[in-house]
């Protein structure tokens, strides 16, 4: 009797277990999120476009000095830091994936959540200037948004168009 228990046990024991650490995660990455954007001076917002299900957007065209390959280059190593896969997208410079329905289910971090980064290269404005349109989303039928993901979801997305050295930088409505 007391065996068929064990199994059940054993695995509400390992979700609660990874649940927490997911938590304090998920509390380290704000916490460095606030120190940079308090270091940064300026953020650039993400757009929730669904609290149930989850659904953020963000959305920018940056103007770099940056040629294109190096820009698509700085691009990739921050994407690979931020823990995306390149993926292949159709009519796009870059795609990445990071996270599953199946990870979301049992964290409280952003970074499991099914979220997808994509850049497009666009006819630059003037000669010497690099234009790119970046969008990152996350979406989930497994969490609900709160305040804390669309705090972190705005730091990344920050932190993505930082690291091109923007001229200029313009969100674009979702």
């Amino acid at each position: 009797m007391a065996l068929e228990w064990i199994v059940p046990m054993a695995l509400f024991g390992a979700f609660v277990s990874s649940s927490g650490a997911s938590w304090m995660r998920r509390q380290r990455r704000l916490d460095d999120g606030r120190e940079r954007g308090q270091r940064r001076g300026w953020v650039f917002p993400v757009k929730v476009r669904s609290t149930f299900p989850m659904d953020i957007r963000g959305e920018a065209i940056v103007d770099t000095a940056f040629d294109e390959r190096v820009g698509l280059g700085v691009i990739i190593e921050r994407a690979l830091e931020l823990g995306y896969e390149r993926t292949v997208g159709t009519g796009v410079a870059l795609a990445f994936r990071r996270g599953s329905e199946w990870r979301a289910l049992s964290s409280f971090d952003l970074c499991d959540v099914p979220s997808e980064l994509v850049v497009f290269v666009e006819p630059s404005p003037a000669a010497g200037i690099t234009r790119l349109r970046c969008v990152m989303t996350f979406r989930t039928a497994a969490h609900y948004v709160d305040d804390a993901d669309a705090e972190q979801a705005t730091d990344e997305f920050t932190t993505l168009i930082e690291s091109l050295s923007p001229i200029r930088a313009i969100p674009t409505t979702p």
